[in-house]
């Protein structure tokens, strides 16, 4: 499965991407959302990949030397925002 705008992120530094109301799994949203919810502490998760988005948002900010450090460290990147 492919997140919506993956390949985008990586190589645009944009994030094309925002929640859809479904009236399903989001019936409303999120600013509406937020105001009818009890405050919480934490909201946690994660999956495989969680933290490539942010290295992707954060390319333009980065120096040479830690783009080459990236490229070794993720080499699949392209095969996995791709799969």
């Amino acid at each position: 499965m492919t997140m919506l705008g993956a390949v985008s992120i990586f190589e645009n530094l944009k994030l094309p991407l925002g929640p859809i109301v479904d009236g399903d799994i989001l019936p409303k949203p999120p600013y509406v959302l937020r105001t009818q919810s009890p405050p919480r502490p934490v909201l946690a998760g994660n999956c495989a990949h969680e933290g490539l988005i942010f290295l992707a948002l954060g390319l333009r900010f980065v120096n040479n030397a830690l783009v080459k450090e990236m490229k070794q460290k993720f080499i699949n990147m392209n095969e996995i925002i791709r799969n």
